[in-house]
């Protein structure tokens, strides 16, 4: 990381970059920098949204941006609110835990 020079002028993101990389690539990288942390807000207010409703999807899904979480996540979006039919959205291993699916998703 170089030091910020404000008698030349420099940004923030230009001392952040590294001097000897080309633009472009310091610019791509830090760009998946920024997204990397807005995926991660994202994460976490989904998270803390279904914890507020009592949902507690995130005990039982170890990725609850996955694609099985997805699916119901989409469907409680759409307003369905039976545990039975949101749990019948598991995909593979997700579907032997069917039972605890349905006691996370009562809300």
């Amino acid at each position: 990381m170089v030091g910020l020079d404000v008698a030349k002028g420099e940004s923030q993101v230009q001392a952040f970059l590294d001097k000897k990389k080309p633009y472009k690539k310091r610019g791509i990288q830090l760009l998946n920098l920024l997204n990397l942390r807005n995926l991660s807000r994202q994460h976490n207010r989904i998270q803390k949204v279904l914890e507020g409703a009592n949902i507690k999807l995130g005990s039982v899904v170890s990725d609850i941006m996955g694609v099985s979480a997805g699916d119901m996540l989409n469907a409680i979006a759409e307003c369905e609110e039976n545990p039975e039919k949101l749990a019948n959205f598991a995909r593979r291993t997700m579907k032997k835990k069917k039972d605890e699916l349905e006691l996370a998703l009562k809300g």
